[in-house]
């Protein structure tokens, strides 16, 4: 569904461009000839079998971190376990029994990680977010833009606050390739951006307190 949203800039099949920018198995950081990824042509897709039409490179990144998330909660619950916190690396699932129970979440300033340049409330909701200063080489960092053979520098770092770390921790990718407004038409998430000029756009909502 991203995919199509984002005119296939959100895309699995990024693997084997991240790995010819230098982003492969030997984490070499050497960037060799780069080509846009291949279609969703190439592959056949009967839930749960993924038949590929030639040598694919497949990279879950962008989302697979939310899903694991996803599925920790989903023991957590299946064993009755409703009041917790899961944090993998910044991304945050809080579980909450008391409906009046939040949790304040400081933002990481993308420039300065001895800084926060906000917070957010959560209740029983997942946070997520993504920065071009982590797992950077060269002239690219972990997101590119198969449109572009880049990685976008307009934006610096962004969060999401959804009801799933998965949709989290996509929209927090997508948001780097696409406008808030093309991904608001089809989900109900909260969102910061800040740019390279270090101005910062949000969504109005009363979670979200910047100084």
């Amino acid at each position: 569904q991203l995919a199509k949203i984002t005119n296939n800039r959100f895309t699995p099949f990024i693997g084997s461009l991240v790995s010819a920018a230098g982003y492969d198995a030997e984490y070499s950081l050497q960037t060799k000839s780069l080509k846009p990824p291949p279609s969703w042509d190439t592959v056949h897709v009967s839930i749960p079998t993924l038949t590929a039409h030639q040598p694919t490179e497949l990279d879950f990144g962008a989302a697979g971190k939310g899903y694991a998330i996803d599925l920790m909660q989903a023991e957590l619950f299946a064993l009755s376990i409703n009041t917790a916190l899961i944090n993998a690396g910044g991304d945050i699932v809080h579980m909450a029994k008391d409906s009046n129970q939040l949790l304040r979440v400081g933002l990481e300033h993308p420039l300065n990680n001895q800084q926060v340049i906000g917070t957010v409330a959560l209740q029983n909701q997942s946070l997520c977010g993504s920065a071009g200063n982590r797992r950077a080489w060269g002239n690219f960092h972990h997101i590119i833009d198969p449109t572009t053979l880049a990685s976008p520098k307009h934006i610096v770092a962004t969060w999401v606050i959804a009801d799933s770390a998965l949709l989290a921790d996509a929209l927090a990718t997508c948001l780097f390739l696409v406008e808030p407004k093309q991904l608001l038409q089809y989900f109900n998430f909260n969102y910061i951006i800040v740019y390279a000029n270090q101005s910062i756009e949000y969504s109005t909502s009363n979670k979200i307190e910047l100084f």
